[in-house]
Formats: C-alpha cells, sequence, structure tokens
C-alpha cells in the first residue's frame, strides 16, 4: 500500500484545488519559506482525523478553511482527500483503491467520506489503527517536532513503541471495554440500589397484596349474594307496595262518595236557607235600629219645639240669645276655615311627598334592573372564567406532563437520575402567532428532540432508555451542535421577491444559551409568504434550502414538496394557547373587576334610595296622622256649628210665629214611625220562629252527619295506615335501589336477570351477615396493592435477571480486558526488544560509535511503563539526552525512527524538515538510509536541504 494523491481545496493556503500525485520511493516536497510546504503534512493529518487544533497551527477547526485575501474571497468549506493504492489489501478493505476524504463548513458541521460514501471518524479511525499510519502513529513527524521524541516525557515515548507494535488497536478497545465495564458497574450498582429498594417496598406489599386478594374473594361472594338477597327483597317489597297502593286507591274512591253524598245532602239546603233568614232578620234588625234612632231625634227636636215655646213671654233674653248663637257661629266658621287652610297644606305637602317618593321608586327600579343586569353578566363572565381557569389548568398539566411529545421523550423528562436534560427543541422556542404554522412544519419531528448538556448525557438517556425499552429518542448536545445559516449573498438575491420574509431563526427567539441549537434547527430555513413565493425562491437557490410558507407548505431540499393538513396536536401549539388563554383570564379578571366596581357602585345608589324612600314613607304616616286629626277636628267644629245654626233658626222661626206649625208637622211624623217600627218588629219575630224550625231540622241531619263521618273518619284511618305502610315501603325499596347502583353500579333489570337467590333468604341473610363480619375483621385493605405487587414484582424479577446479566458482562469484560492486557504485553515487549536492539546498532552507525540504549521507567508494569532514551555520541559523557546538541537530539531522533521502520515498516512515512537540524555529512547519511529503505516504505520528504534534495 502507498500514497498515490493528495487532492486539496479551500484547505489553509491552498484556495484553488490542486491535485498532486505521489509515486512510491522518496518524494521531495520543496519551497520558500510560507509557501504551504507544511499544509500538505497537516492536511494528511487532518484527513486522518486529527482533531487537535494545536497540532494543526490553528486556534480553530474553522480557522482551516481558506480565510481570503486582498485580491481572493474567502472558502465557504475545506476539503482534503487522499488516495491509496491497496491493491495488497493492506488496508482492510475489499477496494483495490481507497480514498478518505474530509470536509469541513464554516458552520462547524464536519463530514468524512470513505470512496464518496459518508462514514463516521470511527470508521476511518479503525480502517487505519492496524496499519501504523493512523492518527497517533510515528510515521508522520511535523516541522519542529523531530526533537520532541528526545525531549519529550517518557510515557510519550511509550505510544511510539505501542505505534510500532500494532497494539494501538487493543489499547483502543481496552479503553472502550472499561468504558463500558464502567457503564455496566454504574449501571449495577444503580440496579442494586433500585433492586434493595424494591425490596423493601415488595416484601410488605407482598402481605398486603394477600390480604387484598383474601378481601376481594370475600367481597366476591358477598356481592353476589348480596345483590340476589336486594333483588328479592326488591321484588317482594315492590309486590307490597303495589297491594298497598290498591288498597290506599279504593279507601280514597269510597272516601269521595260519602263526601260527595253529603255535599248534595238536605243539610246544606237547610243551612243555607237558615242563613237567608238571619240575614233578612238582621236588615230588619238594623231598620229598627235607624227607625228607633230617628224616633229618639224626633222626640228631641218635639221637645226642644215645647221649650222654645217657654221662651215667648221674654223677648228681651231671646234677642240675647240670638246675638250670643251668632257670636259663637261666626267663631267657629273662623276656626273651620282655619282648619281647612291647614288640611289644604298638609294635603299638597303629601302630593309632593307622593310624587317624590313615586321618582325615587322609579329610580329604584331602573337601579335595580341595572344590577340585575350586572349580576347577570357578572355570573355569566365568572362562569367563563371558571372555564377559561379550567382549560388552563388542563393545558398546563398537559404541557408539564408533555402529555402531547412521545413516550420515550416523557420518560426522559421525567427521569430525575438522568443529568444534563435540558428540554425539548418545542419548548425552547417562541413565536408570533403569524409565524406559529411556519414553525411548526419546519421543526416536524425535530421539535421533540431533546437538548442535552453533553453527549455523556446524550448516551445515558440512551441507556435508559434501552434498558427499559421505552422507545427511543434523539438528543442535541449543546456542546457539539454548532449553528447553521443561510450566507448573506444568498439573502441578498431573494430578499426583492415578492413573498419572501426571512429565515426562520430570525423570526422566533429562545434563551440564549439555546441559540445555537435553534440556529442549528432553523437556520438554514426560509419562511415565504405562500406556495407561489416558495415555488420562485426554491428555483432561484437551485433547490439547496429548505423553505415554508406561512399555511405550512414546505419545499425540502432537492424539491421535493410537503404540504396536506395534519392534526394539530404538539407543545408548539399548546404554548402558544395557553398564552392566548392566559391573556383571555388576564382581560376576563380586569372585566369582572369593572363589573364588581359597577354592582358595588348601583348598590350603594340603591342603598341610598331605598334610606331616602323609607324616610318619606315614615313622614307620609306623619302628616296623614295630623291630617286625621285635622278632620276629626274639623267635623266636631261643624257639627257644633250645625247646631248653633239649628238654635239659631228656632229662635228665628219662633221670632215669626212658626213654632205651632213645626210641632204639628213632628207628631204627625213621629206617628208614621212609631207604626212602621211596630210592623217591623211583628215581621222580626215571624223570621225569628221560622229559623228555630229550621234549627231543630239542622240538628236531626246533624246527627245522621255525625253518625255517617264516624264512618268516613274510619275510612281515613285506615287510608292513613295504608299510607304510613306505602311510605315506608316506597323509602325501603328506594334504599335498595339506590344501594344496588352506589355500591355495585347496577340498574335492577340487570341484577335480577344475572343475579338469582339459590337458597332461603334468610339463611341467605344469615350469610351476608357473617361474610360482613369476616371483611370487617380483615380490616382496611388497599385494593391497588394487587396490581401494585404483579407490577413491582415484575420489575423485581426483571432487574435480577438483569443484574444477573450485568454482572456476567462484567466478568466477561473483565476477562477481555486481561486477555488483551496480555497480548499488548507480549506485543510491546517483542517489539520494545527488537527496537531497543536497533536502536542501538543505528546510533552507533550514524554517530560512528557512541552508545544508544532505550530503557524501561518500570520493567514491571510493562502496561504503563515509560522509556527512557540514553544516548551518548563518541568521545563525550552525557548525563541526559537533554544536554545533546540540537543536531544530535534530531540524529538520536532519526535513529530512533529507522530503529522502528526496520522492525515494523510503515507504508507510508511523512518527515517536515526532519533533518533540518543535520550537518551536511549526517543529512548524506540521511539521505542513504531513505534510499536503502525507500523499498520498505514510501518517504515523503518537505526539506530545504540541497544534498536531501539530489536524493
Amino acid at each position: 500500500m502507498y500514497l498515490k494523491s493528495i487532492r486539496s481545496q479551500g484547505f489553509k493556503s491552498f484556495a484553488d484545488k490542486i491535485d498532486l500525485e505521489i509515486n512510491p520511493g522518496i518524494t521531495g516536497i520543496v519551497g520558500p519559506n510560507g509557501s504551504g510546504k507544511s499544509n500538505i503534512v497537516d492536511a494528511v493529518r487532518w484527513v486522518l482525523g486529527e482533531q487537535s487544533v494545536k497540532s494543526l497551527r490553528s486556534s480553530s477547526m474553522s480557522d482551516v478553511i481558506f480565510n481570503g485575501s486582498a485580491s481572493r474571497e474567502a472558502q465557504k468549506r475545506a476539503m482534503v482527500a487522499l488516495t491509496f493504492d491497496n491493491r495488497d489489501h493492506y488496508l482492510n478493505s475489499d477496494f483495490a483503491e481507497v480514498e478518505v476524504k474530509r470536509v469541513v463548513y464554516r458552520t462547524g458541521e464536519n463530514e468524512y467520506y470513505l470512496n464518496n460514501t459518508r462514514v463516521r471518524l470511527k470508521d476511518i479511525t479503525d480502517l487505519f489503527i492496524e496499519s501504523g499510519t493512523g492518527m497517533g502513529a510515528f510515521n508522520i513527524i511535523s516541522q519542529g517536532n523531530v526533537t520532541d521524541i528526545v525531549n519529550g516525557k517518557s510515557t510519550d515515548r511509550r505510544v511510539i513503541i505501542e505505534s510500532a507494535a500494532r497494539v494501538l488497536k487493543y489499547k483502543k478497545r481496552k479503553e472502550e471495554s472499561l468504558h463500558k465495564l464502567a457503564k455496566t458497574e454504574e449501571n449495577l450498582l444503580r440496579i442494586n440500589l433500585i433492586i434493595q429498594e424494591l425490596k423493601t417496598t415488595v416484601e410488605p406489599l407482598a402481605i398486603e397484596s394477600a390480604k387484598a386478594q383474601k378481601y376481594t374473594a370475600i367481597k366476591d361472594d358477598l356481592e353476589s349474594l348480596d345483590i340476589a338477597l336486594m333483588c328479592e327483597d326488591i321484588a317482594t317489597l315492590n309486590e307490597t307496595y303495589q297491594t298497598t297502593k290498591g288498597e290506599i286507591d279504593l279507601l280514597k274512591s269510597q272516601t269521595e262518595n260519602y263526601t260527595k253524598s253529603l255535599t248534595e245532602s238536605k243539610l246544606e239546603k237547610l243551612k243555607l236557607t237558615s242563613l237567608s233568614v238571619e240575614d233578612k232578620i238582621n236588615t230588619l234588625r238594623e231598620k229598627l235600629l235607624d227607625l228607633t234612632k230617628k224616633l229618639s231625634n224626633l222626640d228631641n227636636e218635639k221637645r226642644l219645639t215645647i221649650e222654645r215655646q217657654k221662651y215667648m213671654v221674654d223677648s228681651p233674653k231671646i234677642d240675647e240669645s240670638l246675638v250670643a248663637l251668632k257670636e259663637a257661629q261666626l267663631n267657629l266658621a273662623k276656626n273651620i276655615a282655619v282648619i281647612e287652610q291647614e288640611m289644604v297644606s298638609l294635603k299638597e305637602e303629601r302630593a309632593q311627598k307622593h310624587a317624590k317618593y313615586e321618582e325615587i321608586t322609579n329610580t329604584l327600579f331602573k337601579l335595580k334592573v341595572e344590577k340585575d343586569k350586572y349580576q347577570s353578566t357578572l355570573a355569566n363572565k365568572n362562569k367563563e372564567s371558571l372555564m377559561l381557569q379550567n382549560k388552563i389548568e388542563i393545558l398546563t398539566n398537559n404541557i408539564n406532563n408533555e402529555s402531547s411529545s412521545p413516550l420515550a421523550v416523557r420518560n426522559v423528562l421525567a427521569n430525575p437520575r438522568l443529568k444534563g436534560i435540558h428540554e425539548p427543541v418545542g419548548n425552547l422556542v417562541k413565536t408570533t402567532d403569524q409565524y406559529l404554522v411556519a414553525l411548526d412544519t419546519a421543526l416536524g419531528n425535530s421539535k421533540n428532540y431533546i437538548v442535552v448538556t453533553d453527549e455523556d448525557a446524550a448516551i445515558g438517556a440512551i441507556n435508559y432508555l434501552k434498558e427499559n425499552r421505552l422507545g427511543r429518542a434523539t438528543f442535541l448536545p449543546l456542546n457539539i451542535i454548532g449553528p447553521r445559516n443561510i450566507p448573506k449573498d444568498i439573502l441578498q438575491k431573494v430578499q426583492n421577491i415578492a413573498g419572501y420574509i426571512g429565515p426562520l431563526n430570525e423570526l422566533v427567539t429562545c434563551d440564549e444559551a439555546y441559540q445555537n441549537i435553534i440556529d442549528n434547527q432553523l437556520g438554514n430555513v426560509i419562511v415565504t409568504k405562500d406556495a407561489l413565493a416558495m415555488k420562485a425562491i426554491g428555483k432561484l437557490l437551485n433547490h439547496k434550502y429548505r423553505l415554508v410558507s406561512l399555511e405550512g407548505e414546505m419545499q425540502n431540499v432537492g424539491g421535493s414538496l410537503t404540504g396536506g393538513i395534519s392534526k394539530v396536536n404538539n407543545i408548539i401549539y399548546e404554548k402558544a394557547e395557553l398564552n392566548k388563554l392566559k391573556e383571555s383570564f388576564r382581560l376576563m379578571q380586569t372585566e369582572i373587576a369593572e363589573l364588581n366596581d359597577k354592582l358595588e357602585a348601583v348598590t350603594s345608589k340603591i342603598t341610598a334610595a331605598e334610606a331616602e324612600s323609607s324616610a318619606l314613607i315614615k313622614e307620609d304616616l306623619t302628616l296623614k296622622e295630623n291630617l286625621a286629626i285635622k278632620e276629626e277636628t274639623l267635623k266636631e267644629y261643624t257639627k257644633t256649628k250645625e247646631e248653633k245654626e239649628s238654635e239659631l233658626v228656632g229662635l228665628e222661626s219662633w221670632q215669626n210665629n212658626e213654632l205651632d206649625k213645626k210641632l204639628d208637622t213632628l207628631l204627625a211624623e213621629i206617628n208614621l214611625v212609631t207604626q212602621e217600627e211596630t210592623l217591623t218588629e211583628k215581621e222580626m219575630q215571624k223570621l225569628t220562629q221560622e229559623k228555630n224550625d229550621l234549627g231543630d231540622e239542622i240538628n236531626i241531619l246533624e246527627k245522621q252527619v255525625k253518625e255517617a263521618n264516624a264512618l268516613i273518619n274510619s275510612k281515613l284511618n285506615d287510608l292513613k295506615t295504608k299510607e304510613v305502610l306505602l311510605g315506608k315501603t316506597e323509602v325501603k325499596l328506594d334504599n335498595l335501589l339506590k344501594d344496588l347502583n352506589e355500591e355495585y353500579n347496577l340498574t335492577y333489570d340487570y341484577a335480577a336477570a344475572n343475579y338469582t337467590l339459590t337458597m332461603d333468604a334468610n339463611m341467605a341473610r344469615e350469610k351476608v351477615n357473617t361474610l360482613k363480619k369476616e371483611l370487617q375483621k380483615i380490616g382496611e385493605v388497599n385494593l391497588g396493592s394487587i396490581a401494585e405487587y404483579e407490577r413491582l414484582n415484575t420489575r423485581y424479577e426483571f432487574l435480577q435477571h438483569q443484574k444477573d446479566d450485568l454482572e456476567k458482562a462484567s466478568s466477561e469484560l473483565k476477562q477481555i480486558i486481561t486477555e488483551m492486557d496480555e497480548i499488548m504485553i507480549q506485543k510491546f515487549a517483542k517489539t520494545f526488544a527488537q527496537v531497543e536492539k536497533e536502536f542501538s546498532r543505528i546510533f552507533t552507525l550514524m554517530f560512528k560509535g557512541g552508545q544508544g540504549k532505550l530503557v524501561l521507567t518500570d520493567a514491571n508494569d510493562l502496561l504503563n511503563t515509560g522509556i527512557d532514551i540514553i544516548a551518548i555520541p563518541p568521545g563525550k559523557k552525557i548525563a541526559s539526552p537533554l544536554a545533546l546538541s540540537g543536531g544530535e537530539k534530531a540524529l538520536t531522533a532519526i535513529c530512533l525512527l529507522f530503529a522502528i521502520l526496520e522492525i515494523n515498516p510503515a507504508p507510508f512515512i511523512i518527515l517536515d524538515e526532519a533533518e533540518a537540524a543535520l550537518d551536511e555529512a549526517n543529512v548524506d547519511m540521511f539521505g542513504k538510509y531513505l534510499n536503502k529503505e525507500k523499498s520498505k516504505s514510501q518517504f515523503i520528504v518537505i526539506t530545504h536541504k540541497k544534498r536531501m534534495m539530489e536524493y
């Protein structure tokens, strides 16, 4: 095998594409300082998997990309490809020619290819690990590093011998085995802790489960018997209920018939006739009272007339009386006028109060209507608020429990033992409603990708999912995932196209710590207004970027299209909906607060109006009482005034000789009234006798009614007893049906059809009581313990099996490690002895004398021992290699290189000015040795030495 060619473009100083064809033997690379000779060495190391930016003479991996110059633009990527002739199948590959290629982008992405097939770095490492040419091998010596072999640590020199001994493969496998062993031991420790924890739970749970199973068995027996007994009791009670109800209906019918016959009996007619007679008697009695009163008034007036006749002899006295009567009449008229005026004022004031009361009543009605409206609105708002709060709680619970996420994602997020777990991508990003559909479409399943701190956190979570068979999940380590974006010149090409909106990562927000993740997922996605704009932009960009429209259509890289309608149920929409609900709830609370303020204000107005209305009512009552007093006083004054006027008329009549005429008229009228009074008394006597006769007849009929009532009361008592029995039966039926429904969740029809009593009811009742006592003895049980014990015991047994598997795996890994240690010790010891022998020989040859040795720092620990170099040039006495000159150190290192090549030659060797410190004679010797060894290995030499150029 040998290196056929090196192709590069954009790597360090190689802006243009270069293709170096390399032949077997010795190839020299020459050129002035700064021409990029050493970049060829860096390119080879880089392709073979070098990850140290310091070894590549850079500060970051993106520094290997050509960064531009005054006349050249910077490159977007760096590419190096090595082609190997593998016809002898030195490399473990079926291909006769093997090409290894590495590409890095400014976004930080690394890509590895093997014969144009994308592979992992591990695949490249595994391919070259046994060839002596891979990463960390001794076949590439960079500029200025040749003397590091002598100046370096003894443990660093050990790696050189390990590379020559071809034990790096075993060392790597041992490291992998040790890593697996550590993980296995860690898992074993964790499982042991879980098993111990489960054991403390499973053992008492087994007792609880047995107790619960016994309880369940008894309860099942009790349930079937109790249900059958209930059905039997319900049937019996229902029969009693129906019979009693029929008897009650019959008694009610009989009682109604008796009542009806009495209602239509002669007694009621007689009582009505008696009442009619009583009314006539009362009418005549009132008439008699009026006649008696009228007769009394006529007698009084007759006596007054007779008295007035006595004054006829004393005329002066009559004159005085007339004057006094007229004065009293005038005084009374004055008082009456005053009272009437006061009454008018009181009535006006009362009318004003009434008007004001009506006004307040109307206002109060309007206020109460307004209050009812506010209360109704407030009730509706409170109801809506509760519904919103309920929706918020449900949605918050869904989001907190990741209910819309896949099972694997939910389990990882819910496991507190997993370290370094952050959130799914969908939880970390926010946007406005306008871009919500575009964001959801662009993220797709990646919204459920879990962000973790580093690879260890991701591997721990993956192991947890594998061990518990919980599915698969994708993890994004923060320390690895870099941002992706669309170059500015690309965006400038499309930003003026109608419908272009912008890169999606610029339309969303997230925590600064997660910006790289969001840029990685969304930085290369362009958002467009619609599918038409998406089509135009996609065509202009040759379908190299993902595009998504506001309506959710998506154009993938390469031009494939995705669209349609899908059921929305994910964290992005749920969080957006939750924010909307919270905002609605906040606005609702503001509205409720405003309504409460308005309600409080209108309630205060109602209280004030009611207080004013109550005060007006009290004032009106006072006015009414005062008005009543005035009316009574007015009546008294009016009556007195009429009496005075009557006296005055009498005296004036006497003066006019009218008394005799009046007396005759009075006597005639008295005679008529007396006659009418006598006739009325006789009619009353007749009606009274009629009433008494009716009373006797009523008494006889009432006796008959009493006997009938006794029979009715008997029926009513029977009816009452039956109704009480019916009520008790109905309550018992209701209780049994309720118990059947609440205790067993059964309807009577279903229970009667499926549960039959197979024994005597009394025996069944005794057995039910016995079973209930047994349940009471068992006491409280945890019915969930049966399923919980089964679940935990299954897990306990599963973990025991896992523990056995892990212990077996641990033992096997330890055995493998021991075997690999033995192989490495054997190969290392053998190779060291051979290299040490050759080194001594070549040292003496190169230095033309002197002494060179390789010595183990700890011969008893071949797995970890370092290697010291003893180099004593001829004619010198040197205690340490560090005292050698620069040329001597370089020549010593070259001697070690040649010693290794003698034992285990590498297919190709790159030497970057390894001979720079040698004088002309040593350069010549160096060249001759290379010339001699070129049949074994391919040499690529970067040099400034003319003599070396000749070789």
